[in-house]
């Protein structure tokens, strides 16, 4: 299960750079479920950031910034720390899609 939500999130990042934010919703919302369901919150941090960037470069601000807070929430109630949270992921993403959006 691990490698399909590995392909999931590749698959989600691609659609995301090619502006198809409905597909990659979609998909990460299916992730996001599964990863809840495992109670696998390692996979439930990339999951959130992947779906609070695609928002926010679909222009749902509020959205966005909401599920980015649930995600901080969640790395910080999980006790993921650097190597694990929030700061692993934003090394696992490529730059352009962070750089991009600014």
């Amino acid at each position: 299960e691990d490698a399909w939500g590995r392909y999931g999130l590749t698959q989600a990042l691609l659609w995301m750079d090619e502006q198809r934010y409905d597909e990659c919703h979609s998909l990460l919302q299916v992730l996001r479920e599964s990863a809840h369901r495992a109670g696998h919150i390692y996979r439930l941090v990339p999951i959130e950031m992947a779906l609070a960037l695609s928002h926010w470069r679909a222009g749902a601000d509020a959205v966005a910034f909401a599920l980015l807070n649930d995600c901080l929430w969640l790395n910080q109630q999980s006790g993921l720390g650097r190597e694990g949270g929030v700061h692993g992921v934003l090394e696992f993403m490529e730059a352009k899609y962070i750089a991009a959006s600014f």
